[in-house]
């Protein structure tokens, strides 16, 4: 699963990092790569926890997509291993 996310820098400098069709998740940091590290580490928590609820997954637009209707930020993918977080949950809940 590839989940564009947007870097803006904050008036005090730090990055926020935040995901366009997942309002709730949102990082900040000084440098980039730390910021993408902790926003990624959200990700992978927030569908963790769909995962285990057995709740469907959001529907999450393209990075081309996001780009063109974001104008004020940087973008990236971050990959999610659905996979893995599915064998972890199954692994740790018995599900």
């Amino acid at each position: 699963m590839l989940v564009p996310v947007c870097i803006t820098k904050e008036a005090d400098g730090r990055l926020l990092a935040s995901v366009p069709d997942i309002p709730d998740v949102t990082a900040s940091g000084s440098e980039l790569d730390r910021t993408l590290t902790r926003i990624h580490l959200k990700l992978e928590g927030y569908v963790s926890e769909l995962l285990l609820a057995e709740q469907p997954l959001p529907e999450i637009r393209t990075l081309k997509e996001i780009q063109n209707s974001v104008q004020i930020a940087d973008c990236y993918e971050i990959h999610i291993n659905l996979m893995h977080l599915q064998a972890v949950a199954k692994h740790q809940w018995g599900k």
